[in-house]
């Protein structure tokens, strides 16, 4: 399991999950957007394409984000699978690409500590 740099599109569908789904925005300012990319462009960030857990649970891309404001700032965001039928699943023993098995991806953050979900 190697890990590899964010493309732009992952950077940018983090920006976009920050200000809508965590700070819980209904309209962004230029200014409030800028400031969340200017965080993302200033951590650390290592994607694993083909993360499985060791037991039933996850399999799928994970994203590992270490905030330059202390090693200990640190975020895991997977992709859960949106099908068409409206399930959420998390994608475990579903190998099919998002054409073939008919869902769509959305980022969202790993509940750690005492905030679990």
């Amino acid at each position: 399991m190697n890990p590899r740099i964010p493309t732009e599109a992952e950077k940018n569908e983090l920006v976009t999950y920050i200000l809508f789904d965590e700070f819980v925005k209904s309209s962004v300012s230029g200014e409030d957007k800028e400031t969340v990319e200017g965080l993302v462009e200033n951590a650390a960030i290592a994607v694993f394409d083909d993360y499985i857990t060791d037991s039933p649970g996850y399999a799928g891309k994970v994203m590992v984000v270490v905030w330059s404001g202390d090693p200990a700032f640190t975020d895991t965001y997977i992709w859960d699978r949106e099908y068409e039928n409206g399930k959420v699943n998390i994608p475990v023993r579903d190998t099919r690409s998002p054409e073939e098995g008919h869902y769509t991806t959305k980022i969202r953050r790993v509940k750690t500590g005492t905030d679990r979900e």
